[in-house]
Order: structure tokens, then sequence, then C-alpha cells
């Protein structure tokens, strides 16, 4: 069984647009129409249900579909573990960020999981049972391990037995964890989810300026469980849909929770991060000593722009809150056995041809008092790449970018 080395896995984190602008506890209103099979229930009543509901022991199948208006995505060549070194390949969130995924989950309710991603001619899939993870590309026969370090003070496990959110109760909990005064939480009924009868929850944004019209839960009667997940634009555009379409709370097999690498597989190793980078990981941002550290080098246009390297600035509150923050560099030139980066910036004669640049280069050139660069402009999301590096992300619309912008050059003058 071959073995190789590598420096780290990284993580991209998950694309954050509907997380981005929450903020403290909701308004809530309570809808009196409940389907007679189940008992009636108010809004805030299943927000505490969801809250106080303990992990369960189940196993299923979720078909994810996203459709977040991204550009073509397909310079930036995304690879995952053995192509090319690194990335989290098919389970990156950039991989995920459009179209339809089928996954089969398993948990033991506990630390330990397995995802499976369904595919033609192969099994893309991640174990992890609180030591260890494993990631499994079986086309490629291509395997990576992963030491996952000692959980937290929070008593969840360390970042590396993390994933990108795939079931409904995930994508939920992110959403659930920010809700904030502008919103409006009603019951809309109930309906039967992979056999399963359940609550329905609206959360309504009470914000012109959003984005996103509507989050919609179907919340499991017995467990709490969400089962289904929905996100729509105003414009009405389901931008993403998360369901189990089948599910059983029997506990899986605990052989379910173990990997064994096919004897002619290529392994992978990649070690444990360093208490100094866990806490690093924690605070959103690359210590000393993490693989990022030092991202930005002397070299790049924006090493000696005033705010390089400065925290992130939150323009806004709510939904419509906007995150402003200098674009990272590229890495330098990965060493021969790393591989190349994703985000790596290749040029030909009329500009970037393949990387983060060629996908920039698609995009349509704005300007205005906060300076010029580019814009995208999704289902739920508006992303504005300045030319002097500053990028606005948010689940608003260009003109709360362009303010942004300006108000968050304004506060460092």
């Amino acid at each position: 069984m071959a073995t190789t080395n590598r420096a780290r896995l990284r993580w991209i984190a998950p694309a954050a647009a509907l997380a981005l602008a929450l903020g403290a506890p909701a308004a809530l209103t309570a809808v009196a129409n409940a389907d007679p099979a189940l008992p009636e229930k108010t809004a805030e009543e299943l927000l505490q249900d969801i809250a106080a509901a303990e992990p369960v022991p189940l196993s299923g199948t979720v078909v994810q579909q996203v459709d977040l208006g991204l550009p073509d995505l397909s310079a930036l060549d995304v690879v995952g573990p053995g192509r090319h070194g690194h990335g989290a390949g098919p389970f990156d969130p950039m991989t995920l960020a459009s179209g339809t995924n089928t996954w089969r989950v398993w948990t033991d309710g506990e630390e330990a999981g397995k995802l499976a991603l369904v595919v033609d001619g192969g099994e893309y899939s991640v174990t992890y049972n609180g030591t260890d993870a494993w990631f499994w590309d079986s086309a490629a026969g291509e395997a990576t391990h992963v030491t996952v370090p000692g959980h937290d003070a929070t008593g969840r496990p360390g970042p590396h037995a993390d994933h990108p959110p795939v079931s409904p109760a995930e994508f939920a909990r992110e959403v659930l964890e920010h809700i904030e005064p502008a919103t409006e939480v009603t019951t809309s009924g109930t309906r039967m989810v992979a056999g399963r009868a359940a609550y329905e929850l609206l959360l309504t944004p009470q914000d012109a300026a959003t984005k996103i019209g509507q989050v919609r839960l179907a919340v499991d009667s017995e467990t709490s469980l969400p089962l289904w997940f929905e996100v729509t634009s105003t414009g009405g555009t389901t931008a993403v849909d998360v369901a189990f379409t089948s599910i059983s709370f029997d506990a899986p097999d605990a052989a379910t929770f173990t990997f064994t690498p096919p004897a002619a597989a290529t392994v992978t190793e990649v070690p444990a991060p360093s208490a100094e980078e866990i806490e690093a990981m924690k605070d959103g941002h690359a210590g000393a000593g993490h693989p990022n550290a030092g991202h930005a080098n002397a070299g790049h246009p924006n090493a000696s722009h005033p705010n390089a390297g400065t925290e992130p600035t939150w323009v806004g509150e709510g939904w419509s809150t906007v995150l402003v923050l200098h674009a990272p560099d590229t890495d330098p030139a990965p060493a021969a056995d790393e591989g190349s980066d994703s985000l790596e910036l290749d040029f030909g004669p009329e500009g970037p041809t393949s990387g983060l640049g060629a996908v920039i280069a698609q995009l349509p050139a704005v300007s205005g008092e906060w300076g010029s660069g580019k814009l995208f402009e999704g289902t739920v999301f508006s992303a504005l790449m300045a030319d002097d590096g500053r990028l606005a992300i948010g689940a608003v619309g260009p003109d709360t970018l362009y303010a942004a912008l300006t108000a968050a050059t304004s506060a460092v003058q």
C-alpha cells in the first residue's frame, strides 16, 4: 500500500451566504393551522424542540439541489486528495455549489459518521469515528487519512472531523443558530418527508435589502430532526433544496464507521494540526505555523494596501449584513510533491486562463464612488471583487455591496 505525506488538507469554507447576515433571537408568530394527524405546535415550540433535540443514530439518503446562479467554475480545477495533491474533491463546497447531488448518510448519533456521494462508476466517501477520518476516491484508488485532533472545549470534534453541510439538519443549523429580530417565524402546516410526518417551519426575512425570500424547514414530529430545508430568493427561485428521500433511525452497524483502504490504494497521511493551529482555525484565521499564515506575499498587488491582512469588516445588520475583507493571495508555488493550488492564476496573452482569475474575468465590470471591480449577482447573494483587492459579499443586491464598500473605506480613513 503506497503512502505519501502532505502538509495539510485545506477545506475551503462552505458558502456562507445564508449565514452571513444573521444575528440574535427572533420575533415569533404562531399560526394555528396544523394537520389533525399531529398535535398543534407554535413556531416557538418548534424552535425549542429543534434546539433541545438530542442527536440520534440514523441512516438515509439525501438529495441536494443547489442553484446559486454561479458563473462557470470549471477554471478553478478543484481537485481532491490524490488529484494533484490536496483539496476536498467532491466534498469541496465549490464542487457542491451547483446542480444535484445524492448522498448516503450514516451516524451513530455521537461522533462517528459516514457520507458517501452517489456517482456513476465509483464512490467518494468520508468516514470518521472521533479519532480518524478517511476520504476515499474509488475511481482513482486514492485515500486520505486524517488524524482527528481531540475534542475542544465545546465537546465537538476538532476541525478535521468537519465537512461541508450535507443534510437538512446541517443546513438548518447554519440558519437557526443565527436567527435575528427582522425575521417572521411561523408554522405552515405539516407534510410527509421520507415517509415521516413533519411540521413545517417558515422563516421570512423582514428586510427589503436581502435577496433571500424565505427559508422553509420540515421538522420530524418525533425526533425534531430537520428532514427538509429549502431557501428561495425574493424572485421565487429555489436556491437550495435539501431533503431526505429515505431515512431509518435504527443504529447503523459499528463497522460502518471503520475504513480499511484496499491493498493497492495510494494513501495520503495528514497529521493532526497543532494546538496553535486549532485555536487559529477556531478564530477564523490562520496563525503562525498554519499553512495559510503569511498568505499575502510582498509581490502581491494588495500587499501594500493599508488594510491588507486586517480583520474582516461587517457592515449593516441582519439579513442584509455585508462582509468586507481583503481577498487572500494565492499560495506561493507548491513543492513538487504537494500538487497545484486550486486557486492558482495561470495567465495567457489575454489574461488569466485558469484559477480564480479566470472566473473573475467572466464577471461584468462595475465602478462607482467605492472604486472599480467585478460583480457577481446570484440568486440569493452577491459578491464584488474590487480592483484594489477588497471583497464584499452578502445576501443582498449590488447597491448594498457598493454602499458597504464605501462605508468600510470611510471607517478606516
